[in-house]
């Protein structure tokens, strides 16, 4: 379990004492609204908590809780999260509703993607998103993330993004 710092984020494996952080997003519609099954229970937050303390010793890579460097506060959570629909580790990312609009979305998201390619053993990512949340999307395209299927899982509007290691080592070698 690794801990990342940049000049906005710190980036902690989640922990069991984190979860009242977990709760509050997990529990709030307008963040939850586009993701895999909505707003959780308790117990699905408590199972969903479980599930990323495995990942860090069955994958080697999980999600990690974000926090504001300059005030402590909980922003939200980043990182990857096995998807049935990829067969392996999928891009996962939502913030608390005070921290969007700036910036805090694609920052997470750069950071966990050079994690993810330089420390493991990833050949590609993958990010899964609803049409209808354009946010998300703007990110995954920003990124270079390839459209690789839409009404994924017989849902209209459910897309799969993928991006290889090899793209976007490329990309950030052009810039």
């Amino acid at each position: 379990m690794v801990e990342l710092l940049t000049e906005r984020l710190k980036f902690i494996p989640f922990e069991g004492d984190m979860i009242d952080d977990l709760l509050r997003l997990h529990g709030d519609a307008d963040v939850m609204q586009h993701m895999r099954g909505g707003v959780e229970t308790p117990g699905q937050t408590r199972q969903t908590l479980h599930e990323y303390l495995q990942s860090w010793t069955v994958h080697g890579i999980s999600m990690w809780a974000l926090y504001d460097v300059a005030s402590g506060d909980f922003v939200g959570e980043c990182g990857f999260r096995y998807h049935e629909v990829v067969g392996g580790m999928a891009l996962r990312f939502g913030l608390m509703k005070s921290f969007w609009g700036r910036g805090l979305a694609q920052h997470s998201v750069g950071r966990a993607i050079d994690y993810a390619f330089a420390e493991t053993a990833m050949a590609h990512v993958h990010s899964i998103a609803m049409d209808v949340n354009t946010r998300s999307c703007q990110v995954m395209e920003q990124f270079g993330f390839e459209l690789m299927a839409t009404g994924v899982r017989d849902t209209p509007g459910l897309r799969l993004y993928r991006l290889a290691k090899s793209d976007y080592l490329q990309s950030c070698q052009a810039s």
